[in-house]
């Protein structure tokens, strides 16, 4: 008799069980939760899964995907093509696509049998990143969905591209996606090492780590498959040779099984071909043909093109090897019943073996019977190339490129052109073969980088096809190259030559190419008012619209006409600028989604910038709208949530604010929107009074500007949010130094400089109550004013600026800012505070009161905790509040000073530690000795001593 093959009851997995059932658990409350499930080969993860799906309640969906080894190569999106196909046998063809939503056609990228009408040219992965999204979101809401991917270690990069969207983009669905992947095989340089650290950073993702077992579960696993007690020297031999794996223990049991150990092989590959070596010689064969076939799984149809079996000693053959608990049956074929039988197999097949067993496999797949021509084409081309059929494979990859990039596996295509490149030489007559020539594969090749994310590499093969076409190249082709460079470039944050666009756009012939001459004009365009050179914008983007319209492309007519009323706006043609605005809305409809978001990004900017907040929130929101008709809310509609919340933080609508930026960060914006949403979490959390929070969301920003060529509308929010967080611990120095620094740059744009000039006069008029001669710098940010006069809503902020900078307080020249038209919510509660603090000033007791109250009220109002604090703390100082204070008053900032005045630190020393200027560190100390009412540092410490205790400082 011989033992179970497998264990009849898990062992040793009851607390990862558990993660998962927690995991499940907590869908339930409508939250989509990711687990990572990692364990060595042989730890049992996929057992640890299917005993899970096992317990699974009979209202819980179970799909699952299996990811493809196939060498380097991948097959895109096999394991999520395994899942939809999956979920339409269950539900029905016309159930998926009602859920696909608009974009439903995308599913026949990845589901060729389908047969979806997909008329839609945008080249972006979105559209089927968002559908596929769609599609879990949907069939979850309808029935809790579990979905299982096995294997990530070998998932191509499209799979991995497509998982880090969902898995930011399913945050409300009651959804667990398991994703189990072999830890062994994570070496230094594995792409999944960084999408693993990168999914471990958002709070939706458990890991779950399965260990090896302890000797006395190898014990009871052993009780488990022979149904008797192991003894105890077997045990301790099984345990040590398997080293705690379940699946090596399942094999040593089976060899330990007639109590007599003899003549087992040392080596653990050795004991797994202990079991093949006991089939028939036409069985391990054909297990040699499948070692070499498998990507996942061997179709029957491969097997038998691949053999020289009749069909009946084909069926003998695989049955054995099924009986035999070698080989498990799979859809219409076959696999190894584990990865590490299939390795061993592998590894035991001689080199040319191995090659003749690769061409039978390709002459196979010549004449695929399998329904998806990319799958089929690519793992084509891998037989070739691992056969050595240069030609063959050279013909193949280019064939598996356009599949690649039909269904936008943009990494995939980017793998087969460069192996392509790689194979030039090998061929003769490439140019013949493949109908182009090197350069222009080389551009091409780039194309596919750039739509892969790979910048760098882009960057590279387009300057190299550059250097090949010299300078006969085609006008049009030159074009191309040049605008995808700066593209590339802008998106890395590095500075972008507008020379060499010019440059470009004088060598084209003065006859023709006008979409060229478009295309460069509105990029041009587009640079110089991102760099706040908005009359060059204005005339180039002018130019752009009359090429565009010559041609009728009338995405660049939308775009450019936008960015010319944006420049208008900007300049001071406030009217014309918003007319022109409104010509750009009425070419929407012709226009595709890219092209009418860009609409609304730089109308609701403009209208913000104005002060206009509730059309701008408003126009923002229209554009979120189109995107989700469009089917592109994660990707397209992602791009306008910055623009959609800052209206909403100057109106005071902060949670609705706090939750599109907070949005708009789990969808991994590109990066200048990544500043934009960064720098609005910085300001919002510091007015909030979530400090920390603040700070923490500015080293995001701290962490890449170093290596960012950031243009004026992203670096000026960003400066103005360092000098807030400064100001929030009352270091004056550190927040003028912010400003002063960001004023020194001389790309500027008006509406983005009123806030931070006004940011500005705050930090002087702090410094000026620290003794500092604040009149030059006064002058200057008078000067930045006059420069930009009455501007839209620059009177409003001047008055903020000369309330800010009067000798001494004026309860009417803050009344005046409370009362102004266009300046947000947070900035007229301030000026509240302001006004009540000119009327203690002046001694007005009354009306100080009477103005603390009303400066509270609008705070808590608002969710302004930092002003509240500072409300309470003004009205305790000045003798108004008849609430009993805490430690005699005490800031928390004077608490965290007293401190370090506790443990003997000097004014310079604290200013280290708290990072504050040693100034701003003397007058907290000077504070701290007037409110406790003592004369030296040491009574300060001793009296101290009692009221801080022994907690640490922040």
């Amino acid at each position: 008799m011989t033992p179970p093959a497998v264990s009849p009851a898990m062992v040793g997995r009851e607390a990862e069980l558990g993660g998962l059932r927690d995991a499940l658990a907590a869908t339930r409350d409508g939250h989509a939760v990711t687990v990572l499930v990692g364990g060595e080969a042989g730890a049992g993860k996929t057992r640890l899964v299917s005993e899970f799906a096992d317990g699974l309640a009979d209202d819980v969906r179970l799909h699952t995907g299996h990811c493809v080894e196939l060498g380097s190569d991948g097959l895109a999106y096999t394991s999520l093509a395994g899942v939809i196909r999956s979920m339409i046998a269950e539900f029905g063809t016309d159930s998926v696509v009602r859920w696909a939503g608009a974009g439903a056609g995308a599913l026949s990228r990845l589901i060729p049998e389908l047969e979806l009408d997909d008329p839609a040219t945008d080249p972006g992965r979105g559209r089927l990143f968002e559908v596929v999204t769609f599609v879990l979101e949907r069939a979850a809401a309808e029935h809790p969905l579990v979905v299982v991917i096995e294997d990530l270690q070998w998932a191509d990069g499209s799979t991995r591209d497509l998982l880090r969207f969902a898995i930011r983009a399913l945050a409300g669905a009651p959804l667990l996606l398991v994703l189990t992947y072999r830890t062994d095989e994570m070496s230094r340089t594995h792409p999944l090492r960084p999408f693993l650290a990168e999914l471990d950073r958002l709070r939706a993702v458990r890991r779950v780590l399965v260990p090896r077992l302890d000797k006395a579960d190898v014990a009871r696993q052993l009780a488990e498959i022979w149904g008797r007690p192991a003894d105890p020297d077997v045990t301790e031999r099984v345990y040590r040779r398997s080293e705690g794996l379940p699946f090596f223990v399942e094999e040593l049991a089976g060899a330990e099984y007639d109590g007599s150990p003899v003549g087992l092989p040392d080596s653990l590959r050795d004991l797994l071909l202990v079991r093949i070596e006991r089939l028939s010689d036409q069985t391990q064969e054909l297990l040699r043909v499948v070692a070499v076939g498998q990507t996942g799984r061997v179709a029957h149809w491969q097997l038998a093109a691949a053999t020289d079996l009749a069909p009946s000693e084909l069926d003998e053959s695989l049955r054995e090897a099924v009986s035999a608990n070698v080989l498990k049956v799979e859809g219409d074929g076959y696999a190894f019943r584990h990865a590490l039988l299939c390795e061993a197999v592998q590894d035991d097949t001689l080199p040319g073996e191995h090659a003749r067993l690769h061409r039978r496999f390709a002459d196979a797949l010549a004449n695929p019977i399998d329904s998806d021509p990319a799958a089929s084409v690519m793992e084509r081309a891998y037989h070739l190339f691992a056969a050595s059929d240069h030609a063959g494979a050279f013909r193949a990859y280019l064939d598996a490129a356009d599949h690649a990039a039909n269904k936008y596996a943009y990494p995939e295509a980017q793998f087969a052109l460069e192996r392509v490149l790689e194979l030039w030489d090998l061929v003769p007559e490439p140019e013949t073969e493949s109908g182009t020539d090197h350069a222009s594969l080389l551009v091409r090749t780039a194309s596919r980088a750039t739509h892969a994310g790979e910048l760098e590499r882009a960057l590279t093969l387009g300057d190299a096809a550059m250097r090949e076409f010299g300078d006969d190249v085609d006008p049009d082709m030159r074009t191309e190259l040049v605008l995808q460079r700066s593209r590339i470039l802008s998106d890395l944050g590095r500075p972008t030559s507008v020379d060499e666009l010019q440059a470009t756009l004088d060598a084209l012939p003065p006859e023709g190419h006008e979409f060229s001459r478009a295309r460069l004009l509105s990029t041009m365009g587009a640079r110089n008012l991102m760099a706040g050179d908005l009359v060059a914008a204005k005339r180039l983007r002018i130019r752009a619209v009359e090429a565009a319209e010559r041609v009728g492309a009338t995405d660049i007519v939308l775009k450019a006409t936008t960015l010319v009323g944006s420049a208008e706006v900007q300049l001071g043609e406030i009217e014309t600028g918003l007319a022109t605005l409104e010509r750009a809305k009425a070419l929407q409809s012709a226009a595709s989604p890219g092209a009418v978001l860009s609409y609304h990004v730089n109308a609701s900017d403009a209208l913000c910038l104005l002060g206009r907040y509730e059309e701008a929130a408003r126009i923002a929101k229209a554009g979120i709208d189109d995107a989700k008709l469009a089917g592109r809310a994660r990707t397209l509609g992602a791009i306008i949530l910055g623009n959609a919340a800052e209206p909403l933080v100057a109106l005071g609508r902060w949670e609705s604010a706090d939750r599109l930026i907070m949005r708009g960060l789990e969808l991994n914006p590109p990066m200048r929107h990544f500043w934009q949403l960064t720098a609005l979490r910085t300001s919002l959390r510091t007015w909030q009074g979530d400090i920390d929070d603040a700070e923490r969301t500015f080293a995001d920003i701290r962490s890449i500007a170093g290596r960012a060529d950031v243009d004026p509308q992203y670096s000026i929010p960003t400066s103005r949010a360092a000098a807030e967080i400064a100001l929030a611990h009352d270091d004056a120095d550190t927040a003028w130094a912010a400003v002063a620094t960001c004023l020194d740059d001389t790309r500027r744009l008006w509406g983005y400089d009123l806030p931070l000039i006004a940011t500005g006069a705050r930090a002087l008029a702090l410094r000026r109550t620290e003794g500092a001669d604040i009149a030059a710098d006064a002058r200057r940010l008078r000067t930045e004013l006059d420069v930009i006069g009455d501007w839209g809503p620059a009177p409003s902020w001047r008055a903020v600026l000369e309330a800010e900078l009067a000798d001494t307080g004026h309860p009417a020249a803050w009344d005046a800012v409370v009362r102004a038209p266009w300046l947000p919510a947070y900035v007229t509660a301030y000026a509240r505070m302001r006004r009540a603090n000119a009327y203690i000033e002046r001694g007005e007791r009354a009306a100080a009161t009477a103005a603390l109250d009303d400066a509270r009220t609008a705070a808590e109002k608002l969710g302004a905790r930092l002003l509240v604090g500072q409300v309470e703390d003004l009205g305790r100082r000045a003798g108004f509040d008849d609430r009993p204070g805490t430690d005699n008053g005490l800031t928390p900032r004077e608490h965290e000073v007293l401190r370090l005045v506790c443990d003997g630190c000097t004014n310079g020393q604290i200013g280290e530690r708290l990072f504050i200027s040693t100034k701003t560190a003397s007058v907290h100390v000077s504070n701290i000795l007037a409110k406790l009412e003592v004369s030296t540092r040491g009574e300060a410490a001793a009296v101290g001593r009692a009221l801080v205790g022994d907690a640490p400082v922040r």
